[in-house]
């Protein structure tokens, strides 16, 4: 196995993954559901009567890697926009085409397809120091798992969500996975199976591996129902989490084609395409391309995405599985079958069918099996068609880089929430006339030859449909999400340059981004990333500049080797970095470089607060903070309560929002009243924002000072190292006179507290 610093050491593919950005936002769904926020606190209400929210499922991450390179949302998207093939000969590494591609002819032991949706990055590459794995290990890790455990990484920082902060969260893992071609290679000779070899390769471990390394401990298993084995997944999930098996689901699915004895096999059936290429339900369609790929799409109940700010992609609304049953071969398709699923789903979905605007179908480009499924998906949805309604659009993304096999339901849901997201629908590649034996005037059906906008004033409803050649068909149904916000949507359609968005002057304001990674050449390759990024997506677009720097700086994992860089705007920041990558002088005030601690960005550091003590006060201090944010008034104002209580003629609330007297601050039984109370609140209000933004969880709480001791004691108590002893102080102690009169008197032995907290463990320390 080839060991690489992949795409994790580069700081995730920034360059690939920076289309998307996170910030606290009032968002809201067309005709679905409400989030109604106020300066603090998140109310979700319905007012959609055909589904209660709770049944409603969101798509908040995407992960994937496809054919030629398409490596995340951003590339995959960008495809589809610009109606690209993706398909390309095989690679060298993969087996020797000379001896066993015989194009035009079929021949026994022989394949004839010229080409196949190949994944540009070698199969062997895996940063295996990432998720310190050995390499005896790693070597008989099948890469179609290696390549999972990087997506999933990828698609929970899509989806802003840090994955150390999801350890040991009950969070389930649904994968498809059909094929297990790298348990045959490790195999031969037999002397090569060693201690690894069966853990490495079994199909349980798709799923099991990725629930092992990030320590989920939800349902976590393994499908295969061949070409639906991944919508069978992203089912499965959706059902556990409306049922409260899981809180939240990782879904996906993986392909990879390392021998040639399942093409030479689709070859002898002759169902593959000579050309290699997916001509869906076009009529010179004969026969359909294999491809590789895996995708991952983190989902989430609506209501807690919408609670937690999360960017929402779609969301699923219902679906369903059937089989085909007894068909003249096991391969052939069923219309009533196909028929009945959809009936089924719709109604499970509550959705009408002639609502529905889009479907993204199976769609391979074989003549019987398009045949059927367009006749199919006019009859149950475009055949009642009333004329005021748009035309039935279909599609398939197998157009683009062929069958991906065990990873195509998930490119079909991709696609279709990216469809859905940017309310464009995306053209069929390779298609220039109908299958003349489908109606598709009669069915009001359209197969996009171009890219389209969503119609105006169509609801945003489609479908995504996955059929396995075994007959296990599976479909989902789906609806758009309109992000509303008082800048802008957290992602711009991906098909427009940077000078059509709207810019916003400087606001001389200095702003920092962070990046980080886990070597020194990541790091700067991260630099030359970000680099691109600003100069080429973000552009002068100052509002989409500060999504960027918000979800750089809370929605992200932060590594061990970290820079950040100082400017008033993406231009400068831009050219700041232009200057890091030249090792030009001038960057040297404005561009910071370091390196953290041991254990530091890891998930497992100890945060301390560290409460500072007379002298620290100034007027004005905390003001914004009062009366912006609610979270931190709220603890203000409990404080304030608990000192009127104990005799203060004075109010905090007051002293730190409307107080004109600037000397009365510096008066000691005012001023470390308001120092201690505003260090306690800035402590909460870390902890809340967080939870908000990474999914931590606990909560500080802190003592009313006029609690009895029983009362006290049913409190969870975040430990306290006290600079009056030098080591940890209990709640007994805590609430005896003696101990503040010592605290008053004695002197402060921060030096012995400051040692005591990293004896016993690597903190972080916040002021």
């Amino acid at each position: 196995m080839a060991e690489s610093e992949g795409p994790r050491s580069r700081a995730m593919s920034i360059r690939k993954r920076l289309s998307t950005f996170h910030r606290r936002s009032k968002v809201a769904s067309s005709k679905n559901t409400i989030l109604k926020q106020g300066r603090g606190t998140s109310q979700v209400v319905t007012d959609d009567p055909t589904m209660p929210i709770e049944e409603k499922v969101a798509i908040i991450g995407i992960g994937c890697r496809y054919a030629d390179g398409i490596d995340s949302v951003y590339d995959f998207w960008d495809m589809l926009a610009r109606g690209l093939d993706c398909t390309t000969p095989p690679p060298p590494e993969r087996f020797d085409a000379s001896h066993y591609l015989y194009p035009g002819n079929k021949l026994p032991g022989k394949m004839y397809n010229l080409t196949a949706g190949y994944l540009k990055q070698h199969p062997e590459h895996f940063d295996r120091q990432f998720f310190k794995i050995s390499p005896e290990e790693a070597s008989h890790l099948d890469p179609q798992v290696r390549l999972l455990l990087e997506v999933v990484w990828e698609s929970l920082e899509d989806a802003g969500m840090p994955p150390p902060t999801i350890r040991g969260s009950n969070t389930g893992v649904y994968v498809g996975v059909t094929a297990s071609e790298y348990g045959v290679l490790l195999s031969m000779p037999n002397s090569n199976i060693n201690q690894y070899t069966n853990s490495g390769t079994n199909s349980c471990m798709s799923s099991n591996r990725i629930s092992y390394e990030y320590d989920l401990r939800g349902p976590s298993f393994t499908v295969d129902t061949a070409c639906s084995s991944s919508l069978y997944a992203i089912h499965l999930a959706c059902e556990a989490i409306k049922r409260g098996q899981c809180e939240m689901a990782i879904a996906g699915g993986a392909n990879i084609s390392l021998l040639p004895v399942t093409s030479i096999g689709f070859c002898q059936a002759g169902m593959l395409a000579p050309d290699g290429k997916c001509k869906s339900f076009d009529q010179r369609a004969d026969g359909y391309a294999r491809g590789e790929g895996v995708g991952a799409v983190i989902l989430k109940p609506l209501k807690r995405a919408l609670e937690d700010d999360d960017r929402i992609y779609a969301v699923i609304r219902g679906s369903a599985l059937s089989n085909d049953g007894r068909t003249p071969g096991i391969a052939n398709p069923s219309l009533d079958a196909q028929m009945s699923l959809l009936e089924k789903t719709y109604n499970v979905a509550n959705v009408q069918t002639d609502e529905v605007v889009y479907i993204e179908a199976h769609g391979t480009g074989t003549q019987a099996g398009d045949r059927t499924e367009a006749s199919a998906i006019g009859e149950a949805l475009g055949l009642t068609r009333a004329h005021e309604h748009p035309p039935l659009y279909i599609g398939s993304v197998k157009s683009n880089f062929g069958h991906s096999e065990g990873a195509a339901g998930i490119a079909g849901i991709i696609k279709t929430a990216l469809t859905l997201y940017h309310g464009q629908i995306p053209r069929v590649v390779h298609f220039s006339k109908g299958n003349e034996q489908v109606e598709w005037t009669e069915l009001n059906m359209r197969v996009p030859t171009e890219l389209t906008r969503w119609p105006k004033g169509a609801k945003r409803f489609a479908g995504c449909s996955s059929f396995g050649f075994g007959g296990a068909n599976a479909h989902i149904v789906m609806e758009g999400f309109e992000q509303v916000s008082e800048r802008m949507p957290l992602q711009r359609s991906l098909s427009r340059s940077p000078s059509h968005c709207s810019s916003e002057p400087d606001s001389g304001s200095p702003a920092i981004l962070f990046l980080s990674a886990t070597t020194e050449s990541a790091l700067k390759q991260a630099v030359s990333d970000w680099h691109k990024f600003l100069t080429d997506v973000v552009g002068n677009d100052g509002r989409y500049f500060s999504d960027v720097l918000t979800t750089a700086a809370i929605r992200r994992q932060h590594q061990e080797y970290r820079l950040c860089v100082l400017a008033r705007s993406p231009r400068e920041t831009a050219e700041q970095l232009r200057l890091k990558i030249e090792h030009d002088p001038r960057v040297a005030y404005n561009v910071i470089e370091g390196k953290s601690l041991s254990g530091i960005g890891t998930g497992t550091q100890r945060l301390v607060f560290v409460f500072s003590g007379m002298g620290t006060q100034w007027w004005g201090m905390a003001r914004q903070l009062a009366l912006d944010e609610p979270r931190f008034s709220s603890v203000i104002k409990r404080i304030d309560k608990i000192l009127r209580k104990c005799g203060a003629k004075w109010s905090l609330l007051s002293l730190l929002t409307d107080e004109g007297d600037k000397e009365k601050i510096h008066f000691s039984d005012i001023a470390q009243p308001a120092i201690v109370a505003t260090q306690i609140a800035l402590s909460e209000l870390y902890v809340t924002n967080k939870r908000k933004y990474t999914g931590f969880h606990e909560r500080a709480k802190f003592f009313d000072a006029k609690s009895t001791k029983e009362s006290s004691a049913m409190i969870p108590q975040i430990p306290i190292v006290s600079t009056v002893s030098g080591d940890y102080l209990g709640r007994e102690e805590a609430l005896t006179a003696d101990y503040w009169w010592r605290n008053i008197r004695n002197p402060v032995l921060f030096k012995d507290a400051i040692e005591k907290l990293t004896i016993d463990g690597t903190p972080v320390f916040w002021s």
